[in-house]
């Protein structure tokens, strides 16, 4: 479990949006795959504003982090462009977790409420009872919280399970959360092709080490407004990664049905209520620093709506 490049990108760009303050939970302690100097780049070239003073310390908790290289801890990682608290749970205590805790069995009444930002990294990919994980994750959140999951969505050697965009999109969807962002970031380069390829190798995969795609479940049909899925046909390796923030009046019950098989009125009409909503929010979309011309990034989804997953980052 980790914050990579990538991540430290999404959640910095959700800082910017809404700084980040009270108390950050992570699930699990997470190795940050960033340098002092690389994280203080990202910082700059992001324009995220670094605390003044700020120092970084060298990992030396996080079990499995490479101690050949400097990594900075999870404290400092935060600690560069925000006062929160940070705190992480876990299963056990083996890296030191602040709250001892099994997301798939029952949560201690102590414990609800008790975050303003919450990191999951990868964690979902790793239990056996994720529905169970993602209810209790969602009532650890104070009412305008905000969760950011990471997953892997599709043939990562080591998950457990993989995910699909729609699994985190109507959960959020039914349980009638503030706003909830979904995307897809496709690795075009993962299928035995190396990222640097000196002469005389082959030709790289793709110009890009990672595309990103928004993922808009509301559409405009012949009947009117619809809902549908994401229908994502990728033969590289792609992630799901999620914003979601909740209201005072969000739930963490509902169990969503796969938009297929939704026959309940209620059950379609809050869904789809709940999609506008996110449609129109706010919260812009991740963009990044590199140009780049939608009309030539190719579509990994067989969607009838080519708005529905739109490319809107490359690196």
């Amino acid at each position: 479990m980790g914050i990579d490049g990538f991540a430290a990108r999404m959640i910095l760009h959700e800082h910017r949006y809404r700084p980040i303050r009270g108390t950050v939970l992570t699930i699990g302690r997470q190795s940050i795959g960033l340098t002092a100097e690389q994280m203080d780049h990202l910082l700059m070239v992001t324009g995220t504003p670094k605390r003044p003073g700020q120092d970084y310390a060298v990992d030396a908790a996080t079990v499995g982090v490479s101690r050949a290289v400097p990594y900075i801890s999870q404290e400092s990682f935060f600690g560069s462009f925000t006062d929160a608290k940070v705190l992480s749970l876990d299963v056990s205590a083996y890296e030191g977790a602040d709250i001892v805790c099994d997301l798939q069995g029952k949560l201690s009444w102590r414990h609800k409420g008790i975050a303003d930002f919450i990191y999951n990294g990868s964690c979902l990919d790793n239990i056996f009872d994720p529905a169970a994980a993602m209810r209790n994750m969602s009532r650890l959140l104070k009412a305008n919280g905000r969760v950011y999951h990471y997953e892997q969505g599709n043939s990562h050697p080591t998950a457990y399970l993989k995910y699909s965009a729609d699994w985190f999109m109507d959960f959020y969807a039914l349980n009638e959360f503030a706003d909830c962002k979904v995307y897809i970031a496709d690795k075009p380069n993962t299928l035995g092709v190396p990222l640097v390829s000196p002469p005389p190798s082959p030709p790289r995969r793709s110009e890009f080490d990672i595309v990103v795609y928004s993922y808009n479940p509301y559409v405009e049909n012949a009947g009117g407004p619809g809902y549908d899925c994401s229908s994502i046909e990728a033969f590289t390796r792609y992630e799901i990664h999620c914003i979601a923030e909740k209201s005072s009046a969000s739930t963490d019950d509902r169990v969503p049905i796969q938009k297929h098989y939704r026959v309940d009125k209620w059950h379609k009409s809050i869904c789809q209520e709940s999609v506008l909503r996110f449609f129109r929010s706010e919260r812009p979309h991740l963009t990044g620093e590199r140009t780049f011309d939608p009309a030539q990034i190719p579509r990994i989804d067989s969607s009838d709506y080519p708005e529905q997953m739109a490319p809107v980052a490359v690196f």
